[in-house]
């Protein structure tokens, strides 16, 4: 009866091990990919992560802005909302209702944030301060922007089928299809 009980023991510890060994390998690869300082190389890192880590990821990302800058009680209420939505669902989704949400993030958001503090808060992982001397978002490369989440600097998004990669780490939470080039 006691070793029955003892293996019992012995079971449930390894399985949380498992379970917080898992978590730590997690927490380690988003520190990871938010410490990179190339966009693409976070961008090609970031594509491999499933949606709970995408989820730690922005989490991660929104807490580190609040911490970074010194935002009213209605932006850091817009930034709790925005991270109430970025879910594991919202990240394995593929519906018309991100496109609401995003259509509302940025209305809502052009309200309270310049253009340029909305770009790092949901369509970057970088960092921004409001310091003196901080630059413009980073350079775009070749279908760096979905025409159907536009976060272009300089005019829009134009579709174009001439893309040199497919891949879905454009617009509001790096979850739109890279299917254009802004001009």
């Amino acid at each position: 009866m006691r070793k029955i009980l003892f293996l019992g023991v012995l079971f449930t510890l390894l399985s949380c091990d498992n379970d917080n060994l898992e978590s730590i390998n997690s927490d380690a690869k988003t520190n990871q990919i938010l410490e990179l300082k190339s966009e693409n190389e976070q961008k090609l890192a970031y594509s491999l992560l499933n949606p709970e880590e995408k989820a730690i990821i922005w989490t991660k990302h929104l807490n580190s802005m609040k911490l970074l800058n010194s935002y009213n009680e209605e932006q850091i209420n817009f930034i709790n909302e925005i991270q109430k939505s970025f879910t594991a669902i919202y990240f394995s989704n593929k519906t018309k209702s991100k496109d609401s949400f995003n259509k509302k993030v940025i209305s809502k958001g052009l309200k309270i944030f310049s253009k340029k503090e909305l770009y790092y808060l949901v369509a970057s992982l970088s960092t921004y301060s409001k310091l003196p001397g901080q630059k413009g978002p980073p350079p775009i490369s070749t279908c760096g922007c979905s025409t159907s989440s536009d976060w272009c600097f300089s005019g829009n998004c134009n579709g174009t089928a001439y893309c040199l990669r497919d891949s879905d780490n454009c617009g509001t939470g790096w979850s739109y299809t890279c299917n254009g080039d802004c001009a």
